[in-house]
């Protein structure tokens, strides 16, 4: 999974960008966050999906 975080109004590419990162092996969602605020808050209130779910779902075997 990815998230990038921007500052701007959209991503440039960002069909581009989702290409090359399919690549890496046992990728399943590339996201980005809009964040314009200046604190120290890292992601943003506006979540764009790419590719893949849009949710981190964690399986634990015993």
């Amino acid at each position: 999974m990815v998230c990038l975080v921007i500052n701007g109004e959209g991503l440039p590419q960002g069909e581009g960008l989702s290409e090359r990162l399919l690549k890496v092996r046992g990728m399943t969602s590339i996201s980005y966050s809009v964040n314009r605020e200046k604190t120290n808050v890292i992601m943003g209130k506006e979540i764009v999906n790419l590719y893949g779910p849009d949710i981190l779902q964690i399986i634990l075997e015993m």
